[in-house]
């Protein structure tokens, strides 16, 4: 088949996830980026294709990127953009093929924003020859809400990385809770901080612990969480992972954690959590209806009354040492979600 050039962040998890897989089923992929900031670098060929004096100003960065593109011999090939709103755009303005791969965060909240952020979101999604999507709720949003022709939709989730089904087993002597998706309003982050300090005022004893990855974060949000930590005095028992991290350094977390939890507004079915489940770690997840698998397969913990709560049920399952027995149920889980990836990655690149 083409080239494939992937129009991305090359330093996001789930970026890095598509990479891993594509070399698996022996794709050709190199990566086309305005992003120049990351831990490591992925095992891809990456080029600079933003113009560093507009670092400051991204949309810039993406309208510049596009025309680039649309202007310049190099770089034949199938373009691959990996969101909507930004390197969308850039595949758009390109005039070349695209496939595009959707994001929750920016695909539910269109229709809540202003009428030219929708319009151009569906003028990108409309162009695109292929769209993937990793649940049937986005599929559904997709056809329903933006008239996007059910043909071009291809619905699969892409697992994860064998390095987490190969985490460390330990004893955990401290009940730490790992929240592994960035710093973000999307993710309900503040309510994370507000459970966790009921929990510890409820449960002194517990000696619990917070990871907080901030990942891509919202400056302004940040700082409100930052605040809302001071104010309730858990500097001590609040750990922050700054930026994107390596592979390596998500396992080591996971390692020490005893669960994990991931409650956003919405979502599809985030390779965070299945990260979770594939390191044997038990996610605390939000009732979303992109979670239905997870949900009837057991393999999750659901908020069902407050965040407070859900803690004081997992901690009751570590100190009783039910959570190695979910550990067992949770790799199983994860063995069979990545049998057929390879089939459904083949299928999104296929030429027919």
């Amino acid at each position: 088949m083409k080239k494939v050039y992937f129009l991305a962040n090359a330093y996001s998890p789930h970026v890095r996830q598509w990479l891993y897989k594509n070399k698996e089923i022996n794709v050709d992929v190199d990566v086309l980026t305005i992003d120049v900031d990351g831990p490591v670098k992925p095992e891809a060929n990456i080029s600079y294709i933003g113009l560093p004096i507009l670092r400051k100003f991204k949309l810039l960065q993406y309208i510049y990127a596009g025309l680039y593109l649309r202007c310049s011999r190099k770089y034949i090939g199938l373009l691959h953009a990996h969101n909507t709103s930004g390197y969308g755009l850039v595949a758009y303005l390109s005039g070349r093929d695209y496939y595009l791969t959707t994001y929750g965060s920016e695909i539910y909240s269109c229709d809540h924003k202003s009428a030219l952020y929708y319009r151009v979101i569906k003028m990108i999604l409309d162009k695109a020859l292929r769209v993937s999507s990793t649940t049937q709720k986005m599929k559904c949003y997709l056809i329903e809400e933006l008239k996007i022709s059910q043909n071009k939709i291809f619905n699969f989730s892409l697992g994860v990385n064998d390095a987490f089904s190969k985490s460390t087993i330990t004893e955990k002597k401290q009940f730490i809770i790992f929240s592994n998706r960035r710093i973000g309003e999307l993710y309900n982050t503040d309510l994370i901080i507000d459970g966790f300090y009921e929990f510890v005022k409820k449960v002194p004893s517990a000696n619990a612990k917070l990871i907080l990855l901030e990942g891509d974060l919202d400056p302004k949000y940040a700082e409100l969480i930052y605040n809302k930590v001071d104010s309730y005095g858990l500097g001590a028992s609040v750990e922050f992972v700054k930026g994107f991290v390596a592979e390596s350094e998500l396992v080591e977390c996971f390692n020490r954690s005893s669960c994990s939890i991931s409650i956003p507004k919405s979502d599809q079915l985030s390779s965070s959590i299945l990260e979770s489940i594939s390191a044997g770690v038990l996610p605390i997840v939000s009732q979303l209806s992109a979670y239905d698998i997870l949900i009837s397969s057991g393999v999750v913990s659901v908020v069902e009354n407050s965040v407070v709560d859900s803690f004081e049920d997992v901690y009751d399952k570590f100190i009783n040492n039910e959570l190695d027995d979910f550990r067992v149920k949770l790799m199983n889980f994860s063995n069979n979600l990545n049998q057929d990836v390879k089939g459904d990655l083949k299928k999104f690149y296929s030429e027919n």
